[in-house]
């Protein structure tokens, strides 16, 4: 293997977007009522973990990628591209995205001045 690197960032991806498909399966029968929704429970989890993984579930997935990898996998702005198969300006652009979306979502306005100057409204909207 020339890449053992790339390849594992592969198979995590595809195991994660597996486990995403497999989640949104069981939210559509929990929705249905053909299943207690009560059998997924989130004992042990802390409630700001409970709304973090809530928050980057909105996400589209493009940006919900580029956020774990940058983030959580702690890998640099071309190494993401680069696993992901697109440019750097297009991962910056979800990070930028996706870290606004994630500001408004867990009610942070201070953090979404920061992400791009502009006034913030009553409601935690973003106007330039």
């Amino acid at each position: 293997m020339e890449h053992p690197e790339a390849w594992l960032r592969t198979v995590a991806l595809n195991i994660a977007r597996s486990r995403h498909r497999r989640r949104m399966v069981f939210a559509r029968l929990a929705r249905s009522g053909q299943l207690d929704g009560g059998q997924r429970g989130t004992a042990g989890m802390s409630p700001d973990h409970v709304a973090l993984v809530t928050a980057l579930q909105r996400l589209p997935r493009p940006a919900r990628e580029a956020v774990v990898l940058y983030h959580i996998a702690d890998m640099t702005v071309a190494d993401v591209a680069e696993a992901l198969g697109c440019s750097v300006e297009a991962v910056k652009t979800r990070l930028v995205r996706a870290r606004r979306a994630l500001a408004v979502d867990l009610g942070d306005t201070a953090d979404i001045a920061t992400v791009r100057p502009g006034i913030v409204n009553k409601r935690g909207s973003l106007h330039a």
